[in-house]
């Protein structure tokens, strides 16, 4: 069984209609149509173990492809961290048959306003993205491992800092005074990290989960 962290709840449902309503609708006439159907609501229940380290010179032993994403390889300054989280849901089974999109979002619990690159944005079991074992392309080695348990497990990968100078753009903006992703380093940090799970199937079919919050002083050790 995990040691899990702490966890809060799930984000208000009306401020998540809202959100994708201001991020997909332009004409008045859509707006009205989109506020008057119902969306579908997929929750997903997370619980967050405490994190490890992740070298990154065995990165690629958790995220395999995505070492070479331009996040990991010239953006994420230092080592990186892993932490385990445990769902109530297969989330592999939900890409497959509902042709869910999911990604990880991650912020600093005391700045939600705030954006910054905590995290990749991938959820990763046996080596992989869950997408690609989603999408097929890995049949082979592919066992849900979780059979045996009552909740299914996967991975996120947290970035030890972010020391660069990077323009904000505009429609990743939560507000108009930032112009850059925030800067950080875990391994001295003060503030507490939260993660949750979002994405949808359709335009109409959202998916999301609570927020486990990651202790500040739990990644400090990881790096110490």
């Amino acid at each position: 069984m995990l040691g899990y962290a702490e966890y809060i709840v799930a984000p208000n449902k009306a401020s998540v209609e809202y959100t994708l309503i201001k991020n997909i609708v332009s004409g008045s006439f859509l707006a009205s149509f989109l506020s008057a159907c119902s969306l579908v609501y997929h929750t997903v229940e997370i619980r967050g173990a405490p994190p490890s380290l992740l070298t990154r010179g065995n990165v690629s032993s958790v995220v395999s492809e995505d070492e070479n994403l331009p996040l990991v390889q010239n953006w994420a300054s230092g080592d990186f961290a892993v932490v385990q989280i445990s769902t109530n849901m297969d989330l592999i089974k939900l890409i497959r048959d509902k042709g869910a999109n999911l990604s990880v979002e991650s912020w600093f619990c005391s700045q939600p306003d705030m954006v910054a690159r905590i995290s990749l944005t991938g959820l990763y079991i046996n080596g992989r993205n869950i997408v690609d074992w989603g999408l097929g392309l890995y049949e082979v080695g592919y066992l849900n491992n979780q059979k045996d348990q009552s909740d299914y497990v996967y991975e996120i990968v947290l970035i030890e800092r972010w020391d660069k100078e990077s323009s904000l753009p505009d429609a990743m903006k939560k507000t108009k005074s930032q112009s850059s992703y925030l800067k950080f380093d875990l391994r001295s940090g003060r503030d507490d990290v939260c993660l949750s799970i979002s994405g949808g199937a359709t335009i109409f079919s959202l998916i999301r989960s609570n927020t486990i919050v990651i202790p500040a002083e739990q990644l400090r050790r990881v790096f110490k």
